[in-house]
């Protein structure tokens, strides 16, 4: 894979959705409308929420995984 290729893609529309939006899942309408029109593209798809990221979730199963093996006795 090319890492030099780089295309902005739309921002999220939950990063900016209002709470009742969020509660009825509004936000992601537009997107449902879309692809049942037509085939859903590259152009289409919104950028990755940050909470999202590889790099946060790893982040996150690190620490989990760090707890777990300290609450874990150790077996000789």
């Amino acid at each position: 894979m090319n890492s030099d290729f780089s295309f902005k893609k739309k921002q999220h529309p939950k990063e900016k959705a209002s709470v009742i939006s969020l509660a009825t899942f509004l936000y992601i309408f537009e997107f449902i409308r879309k692809g049942r029109r037509k085939t859903i593209e590259y152009d289409d798809l919104y950028e990755v929420m940050d909470k999202f990221q590889a790099n946060e979730l790893g982040d996150e199963l690190e620490k989990h995984w760090m707890d777990r093996q300290n609450k874990t006795p150790k077996n000789i």
